[in-house]
Parts: structure tokens; C-alpha cells; sequence
């Protein structure tokens, strides 16, 4: 559990940060084009 815990705090550092600035520039971009459309 330890280990898990661990492995999943480095990939918190590396992958889901890299992860959820693209989900979140995807998010920004999709809400531009709704606003452009309203």
C-alpha cells in the first residue's frame, strides 16, 4: 500500500500535472468556442 502510495505521489508530480494541463487547456478551448458561439 505503501509503495502505491508512492509510485502514485512521483506520478502526481510528472504525469497527472502534464495530464490535467492538457485536460485543462482542451477545457479553456472548448469553453472559448461556446462563448464565440453565444
Amino acid at each position: 500500500m505503501v509503495d502505491l502510495y508512492n509510485v502514485g505521489t512521483y506520478n502526481t508530480d510528472t504525469g497527472f500535472k502534464a495530464g490535467y494541463l492538457n485536460e485543462l487547456e482542451r477545457m479553456i478551448k472548448t469553453l472559448k468556442r461556446d462563448w464565440a458561439t453565444v
